[in-house]
């Protein structure tokens, strides 16, 4: 998949991007990334599900290929947690809207994005989920593996220690600890890169008879280093399982970097971004791994 990109503003943004099915945009903050991946958005055709709120799309791409579905996600996700704790007033909004419309359209409004993935996991085949579930655990069990050989394996309680799960209801969650709940004001923000696993569990099961593109937005946002790299294997290894999944990814993490790229593959691909006053020139990585805003992180320790 190929898209061409020529933004005039806020940015310049000029490039044309062989999009792997696993594509990472790595730089600096305030560098173009998320500019890039809402205009890719923008530009896709197909069914689409925005996991985020506030959203602004962003003209001047062309993508050579349509998909059946295109999901997005970004932190913003992070205030359903806003509409979990104040959930009450938001229904008492509902009943009463002459008096209260605006506070009820802020109840709709952060309720969206949980809304819309559970729309999209009704279109799934219970098998496919359960197999695409699966995969994940599989990539946790090889992790378990490894760390077991390094003698750390009390350390695999840290790699998914969240699991979210989208039910009618809204979120229902339950941790490595034992706990379990359907109110995410009982859990950290980790419950956001939980959910973002949980959406690309679900694209990778729609993929076995649809195309599709999953664009995230930070997705390693809250997490430990361990769950961020853990969650680059699972992208990692999700779509080199499915020629129909594309997760394209805009990142600030080495550890989800790590966890995804492993020395390359034929499905694996990593731009870099670079600023100069309003110009952003985007690459391929280079050879060297030099990433700018990144690489030298290592020189001020």
């Amino acid at each position: 998949m190929r898209a061409r990109v020529n933004i005039s503003d806020p940015l310049e943004v000029s490039a044309d991007l062989d999009l792997a099915r696993l594509t990472l945009f790595i730089g600096p903050n305030l560098n173009g990334k998320s500019l890039v991946l809402r205009c890719i958005y923008t530009a896709l055709k197909g069914e689409k599900y925005n996991l985020s709120l506030s959203f602004k799309g962003v003209e001047g791409c062309e993508v050579d290929s349509e998909a059946d579905y295109v999901l997005y996600a970004d932190p913003y996700v992070v205030t359903y947690y806003l509409y979990d704790k104040y959930r009450k007033y938001f229904e008492y909004a509902e009943s009463q809207e002459e008096s209260l419309s605006e506070l009820a359209e802020i109840g709709r409004d952060v309720r969206g994005p949980v809304e819309s993935l559970f729309e999209f996991k009704s279109l799934i085949p219970d098998d496919d989920l359960a197999q695409a579930l699966d995969e994940v655990d599989t990539v946790l069990e090889e992790l378990r593996s490894e760390l077991r050989e390094a003698g750390h394996e009390e350390e695999y309680k840290y790699l998914l220690p969240l699991r979210v799960y989208v039910t009618r209801r809204g979120l229902e969650w339950r941790d490595a600890f034992g706990g379990m709940g359907d109110r995410v004001t009982d859990v950290t923000p980790f419950f956001y890169p939980a959910f973002v696993v949980t959406a690309a569990v679900y694209a990778y099961a729609m993929s076995k008879e649809s195309r599709v593109v999953l664009l995230l937005d930070g997705p390693e946002a809250f997490s430990y280093p361990s769950s961020a790299y853990a969650m680059g294997r699972i992208f990692r290894h999700l779509t080199g399982r499915s020629a129909n999944l594309y997760v394209i990814a805009v990142t600030h993490s080495w550890d989800l970097f790590a966890g995804a790229y492993r020395g390359g593959a034929e499905w694996v691909k990593v731009y870099t971004y670079r600023r100069e006053g309003r110009k952003v020139a985007v690459e391929p990585l280079r050879d060297d791994l030099y990433i700018p805003g990144f690489s030298v992180s290592a020189l001020l320790r």
